[in-house]
C-alpha cells in the first residue's frame, strides 16, 4: 500500500475508529488492515502496520504491552509500544510511545470498557434493542463450532408477527414500532440467559437456543407464542405470532438450517397463524446428549494437594455458571454473580499456583505467568461483556471449558506435573474435561 494512500476501512471500522483521539487500528489476524483512527493515520501512517513483529503479535495475542519496531512515512524505523484488544472477530491495535501515559493500566481498562460498549452498539438493532442480523452471522459460526465440539444440539426459533402490515396501516408506523419494541420485551422475558434474540428483518425475530433439541425448543416457542397472545400491546390491540422451530443437523450449514426453520414458519402461517410448527429432526436424534458439564477425573491431579483442590473448585464453579446460563427463570444478576465467583477463584488460584511453582524453582515459570496473565485479561473482557449484555453462551463455554480447562489446566499445567508426580510422563488429558451426562 502506498504510504500516501488513505485507508479504505470497512464501514463499521471507519465509523467507529476515525473520531477516536488515540492511535488505534483494526486488523485481522493475518495482518489485513480494516480501519484506523485519524490520530493513527496522522501520527504513524498505515505503512506502520506492515510489520512482521506486529503480525506475530496478532497470532500470539499477548496480555501486556509489547515493543515493536515499525516503519514511519519517511522510511525510518521507530520503536513503539503495542497493546491488543479483541474486537468482534478481529483485533484492535493500540500504539503508544514507550513510557507514554497511555500505557497506564487504568487508561487501558477504560479503553477496553469502551470497546465492549462499541461492540454492543454495532451488534444491536437500534429500534428494538435486539441483536441485529450482522451479529447473528458472527455468532452463528461460533455456536455451530461449539455444538460440534461438545456434541450439543443447537436449535433456532423464527417468529413472525401476524398481520403486522395492518397495524401500520390502521395505527401508523409509530404504533408498529411500539409493537416491535414490546415484542422484544415479551420474548426476552421467556428465554434463558444463554439464549439470544435477533431481529431477523422487518417484523421477524430469531431466537438462537444452544444446547437444546428441537422438541424442547418447541416448548420454548409455545411459551413465547402464548405470552405474546396474552400481552398488552396498547393501541395496536391483540397481537399474535406464527413460529417455526428447527434443530441443526451435523455438518449442516447455517443457510440450510435457516431455510428449514423458514419453511416451518411458512407452514405455521399457512396453517392459520398464531401457532408453532416444529421441524422434527436434528443432531439430538443420533447424538447421546444431555446436560453439558465439566467432569473432574483423578487423572487431572498434579499431585500437589493445594493446586488439585483449587482445580476441582474451578470445575465446580464453572459448572455452576454453565448451569445458570441454561436454566430458565434466572436473572442476569445471578449470571454475573456466578461469573464473578469464578473469575475471582481463577485469579486466586493463579496467584497460589505461581507461588508454589516459584518455590519449586519451576523452569517454565515465566511462560506460565504469561499464560496466566493472558487468561486474566480474557477474564476481564468476559466481565465487561457480561456487564454490557454481550456475553453469549458459546463465549462462556469456550472460556471456561476450552481456554481455562482444556488449553490451560489440562495441557499447560501438565508440564509441571513432574515436580509432584514422578509418573507424569505417561499422563494424558482425557477428553478435554467437558462431557455431557
Amino acid at each position: 500500500m502506498d504510504q500516501r494512500e488513505p485507508l479504505s476501512p470497512d464501514p463499521d471500522a471507519g465509523l467507529l475508529l476515525q473520531p477516536w483521539p488515540l492511535p488505534i487500528a483494526l486488523m485481522r489476524r493475518d495482518g489485513t488492515v480494516l480501519g484506523a483512527s485519524r490520530a493513527f493515520e496522522e501520527t504513524y501512517g498505515v505503512q506502520a502496520l506492515n510489520s512482521a513483529r506486529l503480525r506475530a503479535l496478532l497470532e500470539e495475542h499477548p496480555a501486556h504491552w509489547e515493543s515493536a519496531d515499525v516503519k514511519l512515512r519517511g522510511g525510518e524505523w521507530h520503536a513503539v509500544s503495542v497493546y491488543l484488544i479483541p474486537f468482534r472477530d478481529d483485533t484492535l491495535v493500540l500504539f503508544a510511545e514507550p513510557g507514554s501515559p497511555i500505557e497506564d493500566t487504568p487508561k487501558v481498562a477504560e479503553l477496553e470498557v469502551r470497546v465492549t460498549e462499541l461492540e454492543r452498539l454495532v451488534a444491536t438493532d437500534r429500534l428494538t434493542g435486539a441483536w441485529n442480523r450482522a451479529h447473528l452471522d458472527r455468532i452463528m459460526a461460533m455456536e455451530m463450532s461449539r455444538s460440534a465440539r461438545y456434541r450439543q444440539p443447537l436449535s433456532v426459533i423464527l417468529l413472525d408477527i401476524d398481520h403486522f402490515k395492518e397495524v401500520n396501516d390502521k395505527h401508523g408506523h409509530s404504533a408498529g414500532d411500539a409493537v416491535l419494541r414490546k415484542m422484544v420485551q415479551v420474548v426476552q422475558h421467556d428465554i434463558r440467559p444463554g439464549d439470544m434474540l435477533f431481529r431477523w428483518g422487518g417484523e421477524e425475530f430469531l431466537v438462537l437456543v444452544p444446547s437444546t433439541p428441537y422438541h424442547h425448543a418447541g416448548v420454548v416457542a409455545e411459551k413465547i407464542r402464548a405470552s405474546v397472545a396474552a400481552a398488552d400491546f396498547g393501541a395496536a390491540g391483540p397481537v399474535t405470532v406464527s413460529i417455526g422451530v428447527a434443530e441443526r443437523f451435523s455438518g449442516e450449514s447455517a443457510d440450510a438450517l435457516f431455510e428449514r426453520v423458514d419453511k416451518a414458519l411458512y407452514a405455521a402461517k399457512s396453517g392459520g397463524r398464531n401457532r408453532t410448527v416444529v421441524d422434527h429432526g436434528g443432531c439430538s436424534d443420533t447424538w447421546k446428549t444431555s446436560v453439558l458439564r465439566l467432569e473432574w477425573s483423578d487423572e487431572y491431579a498434579s499431585g500437589n494437594p493445594v493446586i488439585d483442590a483449587e482445580h476441582r473448585e474451578l470445575f465446580t464453579l464453572g459448572n455452576r455458571l454453565i448451569d445458570a446460563s441454561l436454566r430458565e427463570a434466572v436473572s442476569q444478576r445471578e449470571i454475573k454473580e456466578a461469573l464473578t465467583l469464578l473469575l475471582a477463584d481463577v485469579q486466586r488460584h493463579f496467584a497460589d499456583e505461581e507461588a508454589i511453582l516459584e518455590k519449586m524453582n519451576y523452569i517454565r515459570i515465566v511462560q506460565h505467568k504469561r499464560a496466566h496473565a493472558a487468561l486474566l485479561k480474557r477474564a476481564v473482557q468476559m466481565r465487561a461483556l457480561a456487564d454490557n449484555g454481550m456475553l453469549t453462551f458459546g463465549t462462556l463455554v469456550d472460556f471456561v471449558a476450552h481456554d481455562v480447562v482444556t488449553k490451560h489446566l489440562l495441557t499447560m499445567d501438565r508440564q509441571f506435573f513432574g515436580l509432584f508426580r514422578p509418573d507424569h510422563e505417561g499422563w494424558q488429558a482425557a477428553g478435554g474435561g467437558m462431557q455431557a451426562q
